[in-house]
């Protein structure tokens, strides 16, 4: 079973996620697991004013979309100012990349205050974000995967 995830859909979980967070934590800075977390990030950055938006490279999937081994690059360097930061994505399936990317920023920056956001996760996950909006039940096809696929608006 698959689920198409529109923008209309992801504008109002964006604002939803955005309004759980700033309940809990007022982040200084975002960075976003590439490529996933990257549209998450630039609307979160908008919302709150937040110009430090930074990425990180995390892979695990092939194209088959099948897992293999966990590739992270492109990390952030981050100014000592930010002491709250928020890290992205759309969602956690296994929690393989998180656990990676978080493992590798606390290492790098261990006097930053990490906290993690994702749209969607499994619950069967190895690692737990800190707001999540809804549980993943089936694959989802988010609507930036899809729609311009091949170069071209699809149909």
């Amino acid at each position: 079973m698959r689920q198409y995830y529109s923008y209309a859909d992801f504008r109002q979980d964006a604002l939803a996620l955005a309004k759980q967070i700033e309940q809990d934590f007022k982040p200084q800075a975002i960075i976003a697991i590439l490529r996933g977390g990257m549209t998450l990030a630039h609307f979160l950055g908008l919302y709150w004013d937040i110009k430090e938006v930074y990425a990180i490279n995390a892979s695990s999937y092939s194209r088959e979309r099948t897992q293999g081994t966990l590739e992270i690059s492109n990390v952030p360097t981050l100014q000592a100012q930010h002491q709250r930061v928020l890290v992205v994505d759309e969602i956690v399936d296994s929690g393989k990349s998180f656990l990676g990317v978080m493992d590798i920023l606390q290492k790098q920056y261990p006097y930053v205050c990490f906290k993690s956001a994702v749209l969607f996760a499994q619950k069967s996950a190895r690692y737990q974000a800190d707001f999540v909006l809804k549980e993943a039940k089936c694959w989802i096809d988010f609507f930036w995967e899809v729609d311009l696929q091949g170069g071209s608006l699809a149909p």
